[in-house]
């Protein structure tokens, strides 16, 4: 990859190597709640391609199941000073948090399931247009561990079939423009309409 890609890392990458080590302290404060945060998006694409983070991401990405999501996730991160919650998205069923730590932000999807077409989904709004968007995944039926700069993550066993739904068949091309639209670049992703103005008032929260 860097042999065939130099211009990817012949930069200074937006976060560091290091910062694997604070993500398995997020991991196990979500694990001591009995809650299994696994990697997606662009933060599981960089540890299966790439042995890391891609070089020109600027956040995190992670998830977890629907059926391990309460309301102590909430009240935990509300009164950690070193993960922080600062803002949920979405209503209940459409649920989306981003945390702040030592600089980055950690986004942390729900994970859906519609019973109609066995597919998961999560879930993203963009503030400026109210408009509502789903990313739709093969089922996570089964979750596994991996090594990522020398600390154990936990990834979806399917990661292949992850990683083509979310990046079509050659998600092992880098995407060399760096324009990448978490709206409409994915091959996964669909557009649900908007919320109302009054529903924004209940799906846009900062704490």
């Amino acid at each position: 990859m860097r042999r065939d890609y130099p211009e990817l890392f012949n930069v200074t990458p937006n976060i560091k190597d290091s910062y694997a080590s604070n993500l398995a302290d997020y991991t196990e404060l979500l694990v001591k709640m009995r809650i299994t945060p696994v990697l997606i998006d662009g933060t599981l694409l960089g540890w299966y391609r790439e042995c890391g983070f891609i070089t020109h991401t600027s956040d995190l990405d992670t998830a977890v199941l629907i059926e391990e999501y309460s309301e102590k996730l909430v009240e935990t991160l509300k009164k950690n000073s070193h993960f922080k919650l600062i803002r949920i998205l979405g209503i209940p069923d459409r649920l989306e948090f981003k945390i702040i730590s030592l600089g980055r932000a950690i986004d942390l999807h729900i994970i859906y399931h519609n019973g109609t077409d066995g597919f998961d989904y999560t879930n993203g709004l963009d503030m400026g247009t109210r408009g509502k968007y789903i990313w739709r995944y093969p089922r996570l039926t089964k979750v596994c561990t991996g090594d990522l700069k020398g600390h154990l993550m936990f990834v979806p066993c399917n990661v292949e079939e992850m990683l083509t739904a979310c990046y079509g068949n050659r998600w092992d091309v880098p995407h060399l423009t760096w324009n990448y639209q978490w709206w409409s670049s994915g091959a996964n992703v669909e557009y649900g309409g908007e919320y109302s103005e009054e529903e924004m008032l209940r799906a846009v929260k900062y704490l």
